[in-house]
């Protein structure tokens, strides 16, 4: 299958790896005391890795159709903020970032001062929940949420949260790989797919009684022809 590229997307300056490069060797070699200990271990591939990181978060935002440049960002379970710093070379207006664990936020409020200014004055962080966001009404244009969902302990309010959040036409971005490394979690989802495929086998609150995909898929193809019938017919 090949799949187009919507016509927005993300401009991507060419030196973008080239900053991102530059911005975290210097945060990482800073080495500063209240960094956490897993800070050199989350990030201390991005130096080498520059391109790739920058690439996949070009191809996420080509995929959701989306440029961040001039809009105000949210990632929600932003971790130590490379997502962010990135964000903010390829022109993002506002950079703004919720994080539940202390140590996180902590490391990036030690590191802001080596930021670029142009990054350091966009930058906003809070510690908190992504389940209770403390941003007002449509005060965002998109929000982020890579390799946190699976963390987070309400998912329902986090999307309550996000609708809430999200200036209309604004865009939500979720993408998350970590559930695929738990054995058990990975059948549960399996387990889940195939119900909705085939027919929930038992009554579950909430989706008790729907039709499953399967049928719905062949409502979708019959009805176009069915209809075409009926207007041959009518003639």
């Amino acid at each position: 299958m090949i799949l187009r590229r919507p016509a927005v997307g993300t401009h991507v300056p060419p030196d973008a790896a080239q900053q991102f490069r530059g911005v975290f060797s210097d945060l990482l070699g800073a080495r500063l005391p209240e960094y956490a200990s897993r800070f050199a271990v989350y990030c201390g591939t991005y130096p080498g890795d520059a391109q790739k990181y920058v690439q996949y978060h070009q191809d996420m935002l080509d995929l959701a159709g989306v440029d961040v440049y001039d809009k105000r960002v949210l990632d929600a379970g932003c971790g130590f903020a490379p997502a962010l710093i990135l964000y903010g070379i390829l022109g993002a207006r506002e950079l703004n970032g919720i994080e539940l664990q202390e140590e996180m936020v902590r490391t990036v409020r030690a590191y802001e001062p080596l930021l670029p200014p142009e990054i350091r004055q966009r930058l906003m962080l809070v510690e908190g929940s992504a389940s209770s966001l403390p941003y007002a009404d449509r005060s965002m244009d998109i929000v982020l949420s890579n390799e946190a969902i699976s963390h987070y302990l309400d998912v329902p309010a986090f999307l309550g949260e996000v609708s809430r959040v999200l200036a209309p036409g604004g865009t939500l971005i979720i993408a998350d790989s970590n559930n695929a490394r738990c054995r058990a979690r990975r059948h549960d989802v399996y387990d889940l797919w195939e119900q909705f495929e085939t027919g929930f086998h038992a009554p579950s609150e909430g989706v008790a009684g729907r039709k499953h995909y399967a049928l719905k898929r062949l409502e979708i193809i019959r009805d176009p022809i069915s209809l075409t019938r009926r207007r041959a017919n009518s003639r």
